[in-house]
């Protein structure tokens, strides 16, 4: 039986067709953007704002193809991989020579790298200097002061010479953006992503960076940000400070990308882990007639993809959930159910609520205190199938004797089988008491019926969850 992935590889972009695996449908915002840039000859700093895991790489790579298949010029920065450097000038004006030298450009973009390097120097020698004092307990700054009296005389001569260096630097950076928008009659777009991930003070630092230095006709920047994220970078270098002002200095407008279909990434996933082909041979290895036409991939299948949007869940969470899933149907052979019933509310709760999760896996809990929070989001008109579902499953792995309670059943599944009514009861869950009485006769008979469903089926899942954390996802 072929095991479904656990890691999916990153998808190469079709040169030809980069929305061939747009499964959000954000090929239009990429279009309405494109138009939106046309013409632009002025300086341009664009924000695309995102939360983490919303697919702002995603939607910024396959812009980034589609615009050189338009003719633009483009250059993708992710910030995050060069975070190690002290400067970020040194990325990026490096990401802009790789980009161009390959296009007949090379003796203008040798200029802006000599320009470049004169911008950096001094930078370079602060940083050798901590380097070798933090090493070996020299303090190299007076080898530094010394060569600086020396070479440069006073500190004034010091900052006219950075001026020029930064004033030849942007001209050289505006006869090369000129010369580009002269051979294809668009701007250069330079796409810088992942900002908001960077060690704080080189965020800063690159934003800096852009404006001071990069403030130059016939250049447009794109910054892949969380906003929110991206202020508390900010903030955690400048104190409290007015992040919205701050950021208004920097950036031109901002572009949200539009809200995500959870339905339809759940969907393009499933089958990209090859979930549906392993599913098919475990159920066919069940014995003949067990669990009849019931194929728990499509129970679980049905009970996530419907919990999704009431939930919140972020492209991210949606990973993992199938993440979290893969690893538990790898790890379980072929003959043995999961019973699905009991895994969806399980990842949910993981992924949403981890103390509750914790404290369920220990026992510390009750079924209504996990069904109080888990339905306070769901459309109860909705989703009364998957309600009813969910809550047998919960009730029923409570089913037996509860870790250091000493009880020998809950409550609510002792008036169930004594045929009492339950939606009065001392501090049953808000949702059972705004149940019809035919959902209630439902439910217990779902309780009563799950007798596979037990505290050793409830451990037996969160020892596979427990493998993979959840405790870095945004």
């Amino acid at each position: 039986m072929e095991n479904p992935q656990i890691k999916l590889a990153e998808a190469e972009i079709n040169e030809n067709n980069p929305w061939e695996d747009d499964a959000l449908e954000r090929k239009f915002c990429a279009e309405t953007l494109t138009k939106f840039l046309e013409n632009q000859t002025a300086a341009l700093t664009i924000g695309v704002n995102g939360a983490w895991g919303t697919g702002k790489t995603f939607f910024l790579r396959r812009w980034e193809q589609s615009l050189k298949k338009s003719g633009y010029e483009v250059v993708y920065f992710n910030a995050w991989k060069d975070d190690c450097l002290d400067d970020p000038l040194i990325a990026i004006v490096g990401q802009l020579l790789m980009a161009l030298k390959e296009i007949g450009l090379r003796g203008l973009c040798l200029d802006v790298k000599k320009s470049a390097g004169d911008l950096v120097k001094n930078t370079f020698l602060s940083f050798l200097n901590g380097v070798i004092e933090k090493g070996c307990g020299i303090d190299f700054s007076k080898v530094i002061k010394e060569s600086w009296d020396k070479g440069t005389g006073t500190a004034f001569d010091e900052y006219i010479s950075q001026t020029e260096a930064r004033d030849d630097f942007r001209k050289k950076l505006q006869t090369l953006a000129n010369k580009v928008y002269e051979e294809t009659g668009k701007p250069l777009i330079y796409i810088v992503d992942e900002l908001d991930r960077c060690r704080p003070d080189f965020a800063v630092k690159v934003l800096e960076r852009i404006k001071h230095l990069f403030d130059i006709d016939h250049v447009i920047f794109v910054l892949g940000i969380d906003r929110e994220q991206l202020g508390h970078v900010i903030q955690s270098v400048y104190g409290n400070i007015d992040v919205e002002n701050y950021l208004h200095r920097f950036i031109d407008f901002d572009v949200h990308l539009p809200q995500t279909n959870q339905d339809r990434f759940f969907y393009n996933l499933w089958g990209k882990y090859k979930l549906p082909e392993h599913l098919v041979q475990k159920a066919n290895s069940y014995p003949a007639g067990l669990y009849g036409d019931v194929r728990e991939g499509q129970v679980f299948y049905s009970l996530m993809a419907d919990s999704l949007k009431s939930l919140s869940f972020s492209l991210r969470e949606i990973e993992h959930c199938l993440k979290l899933y893969t690893l538990i149907m790898r790890m379980t052979a072929p003959h043995i159910r999961t019973w699905p019933q009991l895994v969806a509310p399980l990842i949910i709760v993981k992924l949403k609520n981890s103390s509750l999760y914790r404290r369920w896996i220990d026992g510390n809990t009750t079924p209504d205190e996990i069904a109080d929070w888990l339905f306070s989001s769901i459309n109860q008109e909705k989703s009364r199938g998957i309600i009813l579902i969910l809550l047998a499953a919960i009730y029923a792995s409570f089913k037996w004797a509860l870790p250091r309670s000493g009880v020998s059943e809950t409550p609510v599944v002792r008036a169930i089988k004594d045929g009492k009514s339950i939606r009065d009861m001392p501090g049953v869950a808000n949702i059972i008491k705004k149940l019809s009485d035919n959902d209630l006769n439902e439910l217990s008979s779902y309780i009563q019926s799950a007798e596979g469903i037990c505290r050793e089926s409830l451990i037996e899942l969160s020892r596979r969850m427990d493998l993979i954390s959840t405790k870095s996802i945004p």
